[in-house]
């Protein structure tokens, strides 16, 4: 039996001072499998990512594969994980977009040369090869966010970890970034995890296997897209609405114009 890529089990966190946050959670996502972790302003999603890369010290146990995440594992585990996060003008900071995909391979020991051919070879796999040049700070919000994840895919990740993919970004963008993130074990020629918290149901519903529904420190429901996101009275009760593609709300139009008549009433 195939082990799960990352494995949590009574993990237990809380930022000094205030209640804990996480108490006991567990969570199991298998090799491949594109996740998308829900829930409610403040129930976490965004720290339970950090806590996966090792940013803040937290009880229980997280292991990758076999290999637990401890202090004398967590360089070796920081090179098969990568963090997108939520907002991307963090993780740009270098002139050019290429100089920014090719740092983390240069910090590596990479020679130069190697370095900028893996990184131009990765802006071309997510269509920003035109783009190698310039400023990130010029690019536009899709773009920089595509910029972003181009610096963690060229590191070669096994778990790719998302927070907000969607954030702030326009329609188009949205859409691209979405096919984007559904083709990326074909375009990479390897399977990819995926695990991505979102506000944005619709994109989970496009984009994952599976959603896992968090909630008072605990995953309280996990189960296929199709299955979770359709149950409204569970999602209401943890302060979510199904996606809006399954609404199917009536348009609300404006009120029509008074006519003449009305008008010389008002």
């Amino acid at each position: 039996m195939i082990p799960p890529r990352i494995l949590i089990r009574r993990l237990r966190f809380g930022y000094p001072g205030q209640p804990e946050l996480f108490h006991g959670l567990d969570l199991d996502v298998q090799p491949g499998e594109a996740l998308g972790i829900i829930g409610s302003n403040g129930c976490g999603k965004s720290t339970l990512l950090c806590l996966l890369v090792g940013l803040h010290d937290s009880g229980g146990s997280i292991h990758f594969d076999d290999t637990p995440l401890t202090p004398p594992n967590l360089a070796a585990l920081r090179r098969r994980v990568g963090l997108v996060f939520q907002d991307s003008e963090t993780q740009l900071f270098m002139p050019t977009v290429l100089e920014d995909v090719a740092f983390g391979l240069l910090n590596q020991g990479l020679a130069p040369a190697q370095a900028e051919a893996r990184a131009r070879d990765m802006l071309r796999q997510i269509g920003l090869e035109s783009l190698a040049d310039r400023p990130p700070h010029q690019l536009s919000g899709g773009e920089q966010r595509r910029a972003a994840l181009a610096g963690v895919l060229v590191m070669q990740p096994d778990v790719l970890l998302l927070d907000e993919p969607s954030l702030n970004l326009d329609p188009r963008g949205r859409r691209q970034l979405i096919e984007l993130l559904d083709d990326l074990p074909r375009r990479l020629n390897r399977p990819v995890t995926r695990v991505i918290t979102s506000h944005d149901l619709d994109l989970v519903w496009d984009l994952c296997d599976r959603a896992a529904l968090l909630d008072g420190g605990q995953i309280v429901a996990s189960a296929p897209p199709d299955q979770l996101l359709r149950d409204a009275d569970l999602l209401a009760a943890h302060g979510l609405e199904p996606p809006l593609s399954l609404l199917a709300r009536p348009r609300i139009l404006p009120a029509s114009p008074p006519d003449q008549e009305d008008r010389q009433c008002i």
